[in-house]
């Protein structure tokens, strides 16, 4: 096909190096008007400005610094002891960068909602090199149903037990050391912030095990009614969800996954003492299919529930916020600001956490043992029924229908066979023949639709709880590492090298990380007993 060219109307600055930037009245050069499938509406194209830059120079190293002043002692000796090189934490996204949520689907502000009066505003997806990235769990299906896509919950689940291997050994590394920014300062040193009530999160004694204090009010949310929206004349285009909670069913607010990924990022940023499970993952290629947004919807929904229903990430202030913010201007951009700049996130949220009764360390590191081991094994053995059940899917799909359908086959044989009889002399058997290989084709359709309501909803549960075991391992790791401190400063109060006082609240603290962790593990495995139960009873009748 011949280049044509085009002259741009407007101004318009890419979002991604995939884009291209270009001013009013500039002539652009069309070089392709197909992209690929599920692109439609996108060209590629080159301007006569478009230059290749080379990448930035490293930036300098920083300046060494000798005339700070000295910390203390025992800080000193655990930043002595933990001299491993540390990777810089991620660079934090913009909020008033060009409005942008830097998207491979949504981008753009929160859209406003007044109660039962939907705005939608604009959103974009930038796609161009997303083309290889699927989702792990994109299935077919409706509201109400179980998942239709057996062969893409296939897919999806076989790349997630590739990985098993790998996340093992990266298991093995991480054991034992706190990664969490700010924990070692929450562990030893003795600055505090200031914390309000609001902010105050409670451990207590639940009977012979610690818990998270229940809250008094429990909500849970809805997400329906997906729509495709578009702006920058249908350049862009995105997916909205309508959310709304039992607390307020009146009100209605508007949001793109774009904004489930930034609250995915705060919870996971603002609460390191819970496992927040992954979001269901990001599809490029036909993510406006209606089975896709369907199911995505309904995973949405599952999501959203279980961080409502949990005691600490259902009553944060950055939570609340996504749900019941109907401005899209000014209150959604500060309480945007305030949970980007929360000074209680990371380590600094145990500064948070009371204690109803104290804790020993022996008997907290008894528990870390022992939920270290039941996380392992039930990743394990989560990831092996999930395998089972789809393998049983596909079976019901392929060779168990195949099996009745040959048999209904072969009565449609015998019948046709019968029918060249002269005089119909075997008419009857020529009708009981016809009879029962509909009986055996109806019996073949029924295998194929049976995972529907079983084995499928079973492996979508499993899904489910697979990403959310992945997320205890870190957990975990932070307790195992308090423990650790604790130890260190033990040993240095013995030599000497730390005052008592010092040692005594350094165990305080790691005592009250390890209860943190205590918690959330017993609140996963209340969970798992509870829903899991009720999935496997689903499959069994």
């Amino acid at each position: 096909m011949a280049q044509i060219q085009a002259r741009a109307m407007y101004d318009f600055a890419s979002q991604n190096e995939d884009e291209l930037s270009f001013r009013t009245g500039e002539v652009l050069t069309v070089v392709s008007q197909y992209v690929g499938d599920g692109y439609e509406g996108w060209w590629l194209g080159r301007s006569a400005s478009a230059v290749d830059t080379p990448p930035p120079p490293p930036p300098p190293p920083p300046p060494s610094y000798e005339n700070l002043a000295p910390q203390p002692r025992h800080y000193q000796q655990f930043q002595q002891q933990q001299a491993s090189p540390v990777a810089p934490p991620p660079p934090k996204e913009s909020f008033f960068a060009d409005e942008s949520w830097s998207s491979d689907e949504d981008d753009g502000g929160a859209s406003a909602v007044t109660p039962r009066n939907v705005a939608r505003g604009g959103g974009g997806a930038a796609v161009a090199n997303r083309a290889g990235q699927g989702s792990r769990f994109s299935v077919a299906g409706t509201p109400g149903q179980g998942p239709a896509g057996a062969p893409a919950l296939r897919k999806a689940v076989s790349s997630t037990l590739s990985t098993t291997s790998a996340e093992a050994n990266n298991r093995k590394t991480i054991r034992g050391l706190p990664k969490v920014a700010g924990i070692k300062e929450f562990l030893l040193t003795d600055e505090v912030p200031p914390v309000t009530d609001i902010d105050t999160v409670t451990v207590v004694v639940d009977g012979q095990e610690l818990a998270w204090q229940p809250r008094e009010q429990a909500f849970t949310c809805k997400v329906t009614d997906p729509s495709k929206a578009s702006k920058m004349r249908g350049l862009k285009s995105y997916i909205a969800y309508q959310i709304s909670t039992s607390a307020n069913p009146d009100l209605v607010v508007s949001r793109r996954y774009k904004h489930f990924d930034w609250l995915h990022k705060q919870l996971c940023d603002k609460f390191p003492c819970v496992a927040v499970p992954p979001l269901p993952d990001k599809q490029v290629t036909g993510r406006y299919e209606e089975s896709f947004i369907n199911a995505r919807m309904r995973q949405l929904q599952c999501w959203m529930n279980r961080m409502s229903a949990h005691p600490v990430t259902g009553p944060s202030l950055v939570f609340q916020h996504f749900l019941t913010c109907t401005d899209e201007g000014k209150r959604w951009k500060e309480g945007k600001r305030r949970a980007e700049q929360d000074k209680l996130s990371r380590g600094q949220v145990y500064h948070t956490i009371r204690l109803s009764a104290p804790c020993d360390l022996t008997d907290m590191e008894r528990y870390t043992d022992a939920f270290d081991g039941f996380a392992t094994e039930m990743d394990t053995a989560t990831r092996l029924a999930m395998d089972t059940a789809l393998s049983h899917s596909k079976k019901c799909e392929n060779n168990i229908r195949k099996e009745y359908s040959r048999i209904a086959d072969a009565c449609f044989a015998m019948e046709k066979a019968a029918c060249l009889v002269p005089n119909n002399k075997l008419d009857q058997l020529s009708q009981a023949m016809h009879a029962a290989g509909q009986s055996y084709q109806q019996v073949s359709e029924l295998w194929a639709q049976q995972p529907r309501s079983d084995s499928d909803q079973l492996a979508e549960a499993l899904h489910e709880y697979s990403g959310l075991i992945s997320c205890l391992p870190a957990v975990i790791s932070i307790g195992r590492g308090s423990i650790a401190t604790a130890r260190d400063c033990q040993r240095g109060l013995e030599e000497g090298r730390i005052s008592p006082a010092e040692a005594q609240e350094t165990t305080r603290r790691a005592a009250l990380v390890s209860a943190a962790q205590c918690a959330e593990m017993n609140n996963f495995r209340r969970e798992i007993a509870n829903k899991l139960q009720a999935a496997l009873d689903t499959f069994s009748y």
